[in-house]
């Protein structure tokens, strides 16, 4: 499934996103090169995938959306999120992910 990129930062994390917009409904559909891969129901329009994106996610790990800003990528299917007041492992168990060993 690939490793997934989280780091943490600033009393929170940082990750990247694979965004796929215009899906039957919202769901975590796995690792892409070190992307988490969201697909949401709503359609890319005048930032309407943005905002589903931060409602999901922030339903997702349990916390307020305001703990969750989208850092870069408002335009982009790829976007950098960055969430406040929780750890990557916190995140990645969330999210039912595990980290693969590099050795």
């Amino acid at each position: 499934m690939g490793e997934f990129d989280i780091q943490e930062m600033d009393g929170g994390v940082v990750f990247g996103l694979k965004v796929i917009p215009g899906a039957s409904k919202d769901s975590i559909a796995g690792l892409m090169g070190g992307l988490l891969k969201v697909k949401v129901a709503t359609v890319a329009r005048q930032g309407k995938a943005n905002r589903q994106v931060i409602r999901f996610i922030a339903d997702k790990l349990k916390v307020k959306k305001r703990q969750v800003e989208i850092d870069s990528g408002l335009r982009s299917h790829k976007k950098r999120l960055r969430v406040s007041g929780v750890s990557a492992r916190y995140v990645m168990d969330r999210f039912n992910l595990k980290q693969e060993d590099s050795s």
